[in-house]
């Protein structure tokens, strides 16, 4: 639907497979303790420009 009525391929980089490993950046991890955390991907976010 979206190639017939655009006329061009949808863009797909950004999509990702619900389960999928994720890795959770931490806001505010002191400099020796990991800066991530390890997470799955549940869907995206209807707010913003991010994913769930």
């Amino acid at each position: 639907p979206y190639e017939a009525r655009f006329g061009e391929v949808p863009d797909l980089r950004d999509l990702h497979q619900f389960g999928a490993k994720v890795w959770v950046r931490k806001e505010h991890a002191p400099k020796m303790q990991s800066k991530a955390r390890e997470g799955r991907f549940v869907g995206y976010s209807d707010h913003s420009k991010g994913y769930r």
